[in-house]
């Protein structure tokens, strides 16, 4: 049986970086392979400490205040946590792929342009990361030792070192995670005590929130639950590792459940006493300055090597004859680009985007493996299905669509466009399949005996 300190092996040969590298990108998860919860977990919180993460904290706090700001992450990080619960198990009964799955509802060759998407928000996502990573390094530098270099520089060169992290030394970069959450949270926690050193309790509880994209607290809580659906939504490619059901619903206890909160809140109340959303300028005002850029640096770079990791992996479902450390390099460079093309103009529009364009993906594929394929996925059934399943993408539509009405206050089920966008998905999917025949295990268990 293999060591559960090894996870960071098995997810290292789970990142299609090099063809020498099994990454199990069409095949189950062997035994020898899986871990336990809490290294799952940590590797889910590790990813979480990022730049973008404080930001999302600090924008929700500072536009609500403190109790209705901690109330909204509570709230998400419940929704969050059940939606991680749900489809955590699913990576960890059928141990595939998120990629592979999604092939079930959408079909094969319909699956692709699924793929490509979550791909696409996951380059987003890279670009973010990093952006704030230039404008930190810049500020840091400046600071530390009086140089002022353009924050464009530092995104490429962040970018180039991040890519080639990836290719040539994810299990590196693994070793160094797991000193980096520790350090990082103890960098976070020591702030918020040193701030809150000169007030109460009470009186930070009393600090009101300020006018702002998300000073509704509804679209607070979707701004939170859509910064991290996608990764929720893919979390199969992690929870694919574990022994059993249980491992996996301890890694989304201690994950989405507590550590991702702890993270947001960290991140959040500097910005109420100080009346500064940047992390970096609150962190260098408890004199943490040196210490949080090295931590940072490597939580981020962290982060954007699994991004690259999980939007490789989709790229290569989608064109699978391209050689891994192509499509990685390919991935990092369009990433970096829309960094550097200023996508962190559009960042609070992009969280609301994915908070009602990624959870509909998450409620169609909970639905067919849940309730109409009865918890059975196999690849050999998939040849027997339609190329593409229509009725799929037409849920998706109107997941996408409630989403939309509820994020305008149209038309809402739940408040929370990011979960009316979810339900009314994999309703509308359960809808439309209920009576379809290539649904069902007894079919596929009739094609799979069949002659080919």
């Amino acid at each position: 049986m293999q060591d559960p300190t090894q996870f960071e092996q098995a997810a290292a040969h789970a990142l299609p970086t090099a063809n020498t590298f099994n990454n199990h990108s069409n095949s189950p998860i062997p035994d020898r392979e899986t871990v336990s919860g809490w290294k799952i977990a940590m590797v889910i919180v590790g990813i979480s400490i990022t730049l973008p993460a404080f930001l999302v904290g600090a924008e929700v706090m500072f536009a609500l205040g403190a109790l209705q700001g901690l109330a909204a992450i509570v709230c998400a990080g419940a929704i969050l946590t059940v939606v991680a619960i749900l489809t955590m198990l699913v990576g960890a009964k059928c141990r595939l792929s998120t990629y592979n799955i999604l092939q079930f509802p959408f079909g094969q060759q319909g699956a692709k342009y699924v793929n490509l998407l979550l791909s696409l928000s996951l380059f987003g996502w890279f670009g973010v990361t990093a952006t704030l990573f230039g404008q930190a390094c810049q500020q840091a530098v400046l600071e530390l030792f009086a140089l002022d270099f353009p924050s464009a520089l530092y995104t490429a060169l962040g970018s180039l070192l991040m890519v080639c992290t990836a290719v040539f030394g994810f299990s590196a970069i693994e070793r160094l995670s797991r000193l980096a959450v520790p350090l990082m949270l103890l960098v976070l926690l020591s702030s918020v005590v040193t701030l809150m050193s000169d007030y109460s309790l009470a009186e930070v509880l009393a600090i009101p929130g300020h006018k702002g994209p998300l000073s509704e607290f509804s679209i607070a809580v979707s701004a939170i639950v859509g910064a991290f659906m996608v990764g929720a939504t893919i979390v199969s490619d992690m929870s694919r590792f574990s022994r059993g059901s249980k491992d996996s619903l301890i890694g989304s206890l201690l994950s989405y459940g507590s550590g991702s909160l702890l993270i947001l809140i960290a991140a959040g109340i500097p910005s109420l006493v100080t009346g500064e959303k940047d992390l970096m300028n609150n962190l260098y005002q408890t004199g943490l300055g040196a210490p949080a850029l090295v931590i940072m640096i490597l939580a981020t770079w962290t982060t954007n090597t699994n991004n690259l990791y999980s939007a490789s992996l989709g790229i290569a479902q989608v064109l699978p004859r391209v050689p891994d450390g192509v499509i990685t390099l390919a991935c990092g460079v369009l990433g970096g680009a829309f960094g550097l093309l200023g996508i962190m103009e559009y960042f609070v529009d992009f969280l609301l985007i994915l908070g009602v364009a990624i959870p509909p993906l998450a409620g169609i594929y909970l639905v067919d493996f849940y309730r109409l394929r009865r918890s059975r996925y196999e690849l050999h059934t998939l040849a027997s299905q339609p190329p593409v399943n229509w009725r799929a993408y037409l849920a998706w539509v109107c997941g996408i669509l409630a989403g939309l009405l509820s994020s305008e206050s149209l038309l809402q089920i739940t408040t929370v466009p990011a979960c009316d966008a979810m339900l009314t998905g994999g309703l509308s999917y359960w809808v439309l399949n209920r009576n379809s025949r290539h649904l069902s295990p007894d079919s596929q268990r009739i094609n799979a005996q069949s002659p080919h």
